[in-house]
């Protein structure tokens, strides 16, 4: 009876570590890249944090020469309801400031984001709709 007991808290602690290491994994970073069309543009997007929440937080790197403008639109519908978040920012040699919308999970995310130049070209678009799941990001 003894050992069937070791057994029984061995399997117990297995599943445990394996459900750890499986929260782990929904926890990962995911990366969206957006379609550049300016050649001073080298990296657009937007990452997606999972946790608790999931935080969708924009990402660019452009050469110093690049000013314009960026905008960010997340609308978001769960069981809570549905949200519209919207960010807009000037961009200035080549950076944007840090910034960040924050959603519940699990929700499903329709996404845009829209970078232009000073003349109001597009430079960069990124228009994704996904679920944020209690499982892994689908996209």
């Amino acid at each position: 009876m003894l050992s069937c007991g070791k057994n029984i808290l061995s399997l117990v602690g297995i599943a445990l570590l394996c459900s750890t290491f499986a929260r782990a994994e929904l926890m990962s970073d995911q990366t969206l890249n957006g379609r550049i069309s300016d050649s001073r543009i080298s990296e657009c997007g937007v990452q997606v944090l999972l946790g608790q929440s999931a935080r969708i937080v924009p990402f660019f790197k452009a050469s110093s020469d690049f000013d314009g403008s960026y905008e960010i639109a997340v609308t978001k519908r769960s069981s809570s309801g549905t949200s519209q978040s919207r960010q807009a920012n000037r961009i200035h040699g080549g950076t944007i400031g840090p910034a960040q919308i924050a959603v519940d999970v699990p929700s499903r995310i329709q996404l845009e984001m829209q970078v232009r130049d000073l003349d109001g070209r597009d430079a960069c678009v990124l228009q994704h709709t996904f679920d944020l799941d209690v499982g892994p990001l689908k996209i």
